[in-house]
């Protein structure tokens, strides 16, 4: 590695991190006082009531959807080992013709799988999407009732440090909770 394509990108990296750390510590930035809070909202999904029962419906429906690829792949499986029997037997003609019976269902089979990939992306999106919201106006309301100017998703990844006083997960899947 070469040192010095290494400083100047490690002095980018301390003038643009230089302002977060600033920022972070609730300094003032143009008279504002900035305050930072962070949630995990992947944990807050999956431990409020709603997300386990989302999660339960998605999981009951991929299981119904996968049960049509395993009979297709079953399908599949019994051409395979018919084929294996009767293809050294078979004129050039019937070969073929089996052959291209058997593309065809492998060509179904990849489109099946495909089109229940789509599904259950659709299915998840029609699932979370409320709770999503419902955790983005709860979110909203933490950050005004306690002066937050930044709220940030620790479960995206961009966070690398945070001081636990900071995460309002806990207290935003009580209020979750509490709502009805």
């Amino acid at each position: 590695m070469d040192i010095r394509k290494l400083v100047p990108a490690a002095l980018v990296a301390v003038m643009l991190l230089a302002p977060a750390v600033a920022v972070a510590q609730g300094t003032k930035t143009l008279g504002v006082e900035v305050k930072i809070g962070i949630v995990d909202l992947q944990q807050a999904i999956s431990t409020v009531k709603d997300g386990k029962k989302a999660k339960k419906k998605l999981k009951a429906f991929k299981k119904k959807k996968e049960k049509a690829l395993e009979a297709k792949a079953d399908k599949i499986k019994a051409m395979e080992a018919e084929l294996e029997k009767q293809l050294p037997l078979m004129t050039e003609k019937a070969k073929q013709e089996k052959l291209k019976e058997y593309q065809k269902e492998m060509l179904e089979a990849q489109n099946l799988y495909v089109q229940i990939q789509q599904e259950l992306a659709k299915k998840q999106q029609e699932l979370f999407e409320p709770i999503l919201h419902k955790l983005g106006a709860l979110l909203e309301e933490l950050a005004l009732e306690y002066g937050y100017t930044l709220i940030m998703d620790k479960s995206g990844g961009a966070v690398l440090y945070f001081s636990p006083q900071t995460d309002l997960t806990p207290e935003l899947i009580k209020r979750f909770n509490a709502e009805k």
